[in-house]
């Protein structure tokens, strides 16, 4: 080869190798735009937040009773509460405290209803009774308490927190508080969610479903789904449940309770969100945070697009935003608030499906002169593997056909053959009926 050639194979090879790395960064493009951060929020919330489409974000700190809303990138209310949680619809805002529900409404206080009280075991409220009425002491009450638990009785709190104490003259202070109130016994709200009316739309009317520590309907407690280890994260995809576990995996399940799948990450988990996504095409996706601020999204098992978080995060949204549809509010440890911006253009489907076996895996393999006896072998081994296979040391049949003139249902016939283990080796012998002049079993 000349120089001037080999000069020219050089220059055309530095001028492809930028396109090709162009093209690599093109495939890996970020679908994410940055829309905005706040370092000192201060937003210590462990449980989801809440974003809706006027651009505004609400989020309960920990250690601090009160609920904030930030509004256009600045603070806008400061309202004292003692829990969060969310209802859509213009906008009202559920808050679970205790055995009561606040709702607010354009920044103020509007409705607020109590849970129904539990029934509460004659027994123990006659005795109460009389301890009000000075006709029990306070050994007696204590005695006939345990006498009542023992039994299987489910004491209201009033009594647990009698029997807690140990000292008789902090039982009779304890008496002395409550001897002029009633004997009631109130549940306590675990968990709250919505379920919309007539309408499947995001503004449509919904209805306020509560969950108590009173649930204790057999329904309700049935064990379906057994996990390995803890749960730290749980999400309903059409009629499958998603579960994050603390041993670093997802797993898919069906609503009748049967796996689908399951996957290993490679760090912590500490959030779990579904993203749905309706413009042209109907996605759905699920987005994984892991510890050191990996966000990974994927679709069922296929790994669609991750990008990195400088800190750790503990809460994450999937939602609307103002006008955009597809926005990520992010809650850092630090207390930081991030919002993230999906692209319009982004091709979520093509990276989806791209995803599975080498296109290499479809390519037929060029056969060569010297591979014509290795395929004439297996040729041969495909149709004839009795004789091929077959091994006659390991014991002998003196007679292995017998003809049977007639077979009748219902009739028994015995026909008795003797078989001589020759090589000492177990096997299992079987027995096959066939047709006259052909091979189809009977």
């Amino acid at each position: 080869m000349s120089d001037a050639a080999a000069k020219e194979g050089t220059e055309k090879a530095a001028n492809d190798a930028p396109k090709v790395v162009a093209s690599h960064h093109a495939a890996e493009k970020n679908p994410w735009l940055h829309a905005y951060h706040n370092s000192v929020a201060g937003i210590k919330a462990f449980t989801k937040i809440y974003v809706d489409e006027r651009a505004s974000v609400v989020g309960c700190p920990r250690g601090v009773e009160c609920l904030l809303l930030w509004y256009t990138k600045s603070l806008v209310l400061s309202q004292h509460l003692h829990a969060e949680s969310t209802r859509p619809r213009t906008p009202s805002i559920a808050v679970a405290s205790g055995p009561s529900i606040y709702i607010y409404r354009n920044m103020r206080p509007y409705y607020k209803f109590a849970i129904p009280v539990l029934d509460v075991d004659p027994e123990e409220d006659k005795l109460w009774t009389s301890i009000a009425k000075c006709e029990t002491d306070i050994p007696a009450a204590n005695h006939q308490l345990n006498l009542l638990r023992a039994n299987g009785i489910r004491l209201t709190q009033r009594s647990r927190g009698f029997l807690a104490i140990d000292d008789i003259d902090q039982q009779a202070d304890y008496v002395s508080r409550f001897i002029d109130e009633p004997l009631v016994e109130q549940t306590t709200i675990t968990c709250m969610t919505t379920i919309n009316k007539n309408m499947d739309e995001k503004d449509a009317i919904s209805c306020l479903v509560v969950g108590t520590e009173a649930c204790q309907n057999g329904e309700l407690l049935r064990s379906v789904i057994e996990l390995e280890s803890p749960a730290c994260g749980l999400l309903q995809m059409d009629k499958n449940i998603i579960v994050a576990c603390v041993d670093r995996k997802v797993i898919s399940y069906h609503l009748k309770g049967k796996k689908n799948w399951s996957m290993s990450m490679s760090q912590d988990i500490v959030a779990l969100e579904a993203m749905n996504l309706r413009r042209t095409k109907h996605t759905k996706g699920i987005l994984i945070a892991l510890r050191k601020g990996e966000i990974l999204l994927y679709h069922e098992k296929i790994k669609v697009h991750s990008f990195n978080i400088e800190s750790s995060l503990t809460a994450m949204l999937f939602g609307q935003f103002g006008r955009e549809e597809a926005s990520l509010v992010l809650v850092h440890k630090t207390g930081a608030l991030t919002l993230k911006i999906l692209q319009r253009n982004a091709d979520l489907e093509a990276s989806a499906t791209a995803a599975g076996p080498p296109p290499e895996q479809a390519r037929s393999v060029q056969t060569t002169p010297d591979d014509g006896p290795l395929n004439s072998g297996t040729k041969f081994a495909s149709e004839v593997p009795i004789a091929l296979h077959y091994d006659h040391t390991l014991y002998r049949v003196d007679t292995s056909l017998f003809v049977v003139p007639l077979l009748l249902p219902g009739v028994p016939y015995a026909y008795t053959v003797d078989v001589e283990s020759v090589a000492s080796a177990a096997d299992s012998i079987y027995i096959f009926v066939c047709g006259k002049d052909r091979f189809v079993l009977i």
